[in-house]
């Protein structure tokens, strides 16, 4: 649309369903949303939008959308995942293991802050280049906007699981990843543009795929938009391409992974005891190919004199650590290994660790003990220890416009209460604090309130649930 982008026109068009039917100030939309354009950004594009000759459809489609968003609750609580920790979302091990697992060429640090910010983007719904460790230059924001073209369904797949895990690191299990409204619901409006199934997607993925095409010139080539191209492949992303110098061993890695799932990698190297030589000319592929499965599949190799090493799958360590919250020595002396070499199949299946110091499991069990007596409502946030802490400086924040007053006069670091409060809100799955914006106080939402009364009312104190 002239006179405005895709960066700025996404947010606005989100603010603009909150308008519709309501009296709400351009100021209060923004502050809903935690969006990055301001007020008066917002005015600007909504006088472009009236300006426009497909107003009538635009308005009609704003108005339809909104009742059905009424009508119809997402299934995400997207205001949850905006005040998520999104630090470490993907690190460089992490992505190095679904590059190698999927056949994606560059494995990068680059490459892996760039995909970092898109699935920042696809889970929380906030622009890329809010997320930790984006770069702010037009060169990074175009290779983030580009990179539905980089997908393959393998990739996109892949992405998808790792983000599902992140969510359930959260708490957040009963959530898709993403979501989008049914086109259907805009059917037969007349409004900008190429409508996404009109294009036809196998052309586009031979013109970027065989052909070679930059992701302009295939937009080019179809007669259709840049941002429209982009948001096909991220739908349906183009099948993996083989290009002329590509590095063999990749696409080795991915032909022993098909022909060798890791429930048959099992049966064969630990159960039937064949040699890695012998399986490896089973499959085709080189004993240094089949090496590199093994350690993708988490099979350990058998040591000098026959004796098999423990197994550790990422799923058990993942379940048992996070999950469960079981320290590694209790997991290693279960196996039967050393703590160092639980420490390094944690690290391999790029688990996240709880930091040193912290608290420690029967601690943790002891806490959630005492919460037993706390009212239902507080006990999510009393589970572990610190919890009371945490709950105590809530209430004490609660009086004040801003968290960095609260901190100030509480004599703690501002970025220690921050962190508390995030850390509530996350147990609760629930935000407390409507934070403050430019001429409007924080203020309590209605869970927070809600939890400040209980609190009051059961009369808490240090000695009965510390």
């Amino acid at each position: 649309m002239p006179g405005t982008g895709m960066r700025q026109l996404r947010p606005a068009l989100s603010m603009s369903l909150l308008l519709v039917g309501t009296r709400l100030r351009l100021s209060d939309t923004v502050s809903r949303l935690d969006s990055p354009l301001d007020g008066q950004a917002l005015s600007r594009i909504l006088q472009l939008l009236q300006a426009h000759p497909d107003w009538p459809g635009i308005r009609s489609a704003l108005t339809i959308m909104a009742d059905y968003l009424c009508d119809h609750r997402p299934p995400i609580d997207y205001r949850r995942r905006r005040h998520l920790d999104y630090t470490g979302l993907l690190t460089d091990t992490v992505w190095q293991r679904i590059c190698r697992d999927t056949g994606t060429r560059g494995t990068s640090a680059m490459r892996a802050r760039i995909t970092g910010c898109y699935l920042f983007e696809r889970i929380s719904g906030m622009p890329a280049e809010s997320a930790p460790g984006a770069v702010d230059n037009a060169e990074f924001r175009t290779h983030i906007a580009d990179f539905p073209s980089y997908l393959t369904p393998q990739l996109a797949t892949a992405l998808d699981e790792h983000a599902a895990d992140f969510l359930a690191h959260h708490h957040i299990r009963r959530e898709p990843v993403v979501w989008r409204p049914p086109g259907a619901v805009l059917a037969g409006l007349h409004l900008p543009g190429e409508a996404p199934e009109t294009v036809d997607v196998a052309v586009l993925h031979e013109l970027i795929g065989t052909q070679g095409y930059t992701l302009g010139a295939a937009a080019n080539g179809l007669g259709i938009t840049l941002d429209l191209a982009r948001y096909v492949l991220d739908l349906h992303p183009a099948p993996p391409r083989r290009r002329r110098g590509t590095n063999r061993s990749l696409y080795a890695f991915q032909a022993a992974r098909a022909a060798l799932p890791a429930d048959r990698f099992i049966d064969l190297y630990h159960r039937k005891r064949l040699s890695l030589d012998r399986i490896a000319v089973q499959v085709g592929v080189s004993r240094h190919v089949l090496t590199q499965l093994a350690d993708s599949y988490g099979i350990a190799r058998r040591a000098p004199g026959n004796q098999v090493r423990a197994v550790i799958t990422r799923d058990w360590l993942y379940d048992q650590y996070v999950q469960c919250r079981r320290p590694l020595p209790d997991l290693a002396r279960e196996v039967g290994i050393s703590n160092a070499a639980m420490a390094r199949w944690a690290k391999f299946h790029a688990i996240p660790m709880r930091g040193r110091g912290g608290p420690s499991h029967a601690a943790n069990l002891a806490a959630r003990s005492s919460a037993a007596t706390a009212p239902a409502l507080l006990q999510p946030a009393l589970g572990e220890i610190g919890g009371h802490e945490r709950l105590r400086r809530f209430v004490a924040a609660a009086r004040y416009d801003t968290l960095t007053h609260a901190a100030k006069d509480l004599d703690i670091y501002p970025f220690s209460l921050i962190a508390q409060i995030n850390r509530l809100e996350r147990d609760f799955g629930e935000t407390l604090f409507q934070r403050a914006q430019r001429g409007h106080p924080m203020a309590l939402t209605e869970f927070g309130r809600t939890v400040l009364s209980a609190w009051e009312s059961a009369e808490i104190t240090s000695s009965r649930f510390a």
